[in-house]
């Protein structure tokens, strides 16, 4: 686990570009939206919520409800992308 930890922590320092970012979607097992995961990455950019810096993000769709069509959805994450980004210091807002 130290280890792990450490790998993190090394992974987080990286200060390249987009391409180096590592970005995991937590969501529930057979979950599926409207938009693909990028799409809704790319929404979520757009929000300023997601800082571009390198390292890990993690994404937490645990929340969003099933069966938006892609404008709702589309609305969902823009309006939530705060909880969804982390940004407040909790993985659910």
């Amino acid at each position: 686990m130290r280890s792990l930890t450490r790998r993190i922590e090394q992974l987080e320092q990286r200060k390249y570009s987009t391409e180096s970012e590592i970005h995991f979607f937590v969501i529930n097992a057979g979950a599926t939206f409207a938009l693909k995961l990028d799409e809704c990455f790319a929404i979520l950019s757009e929000t300023g919520f997601v800082r571009h810096m390198g390292g890990i993000k993690i994404f937490d769709f645990l929340h969003v409800p099933h069966g938006f069509d892609t404008r709702s959805l589309a609305d969902h994450l823009r309006n939530s992308a705060h909880k969804i980004c982390n940004i407040g210091g909790t993985a659910s807002g």
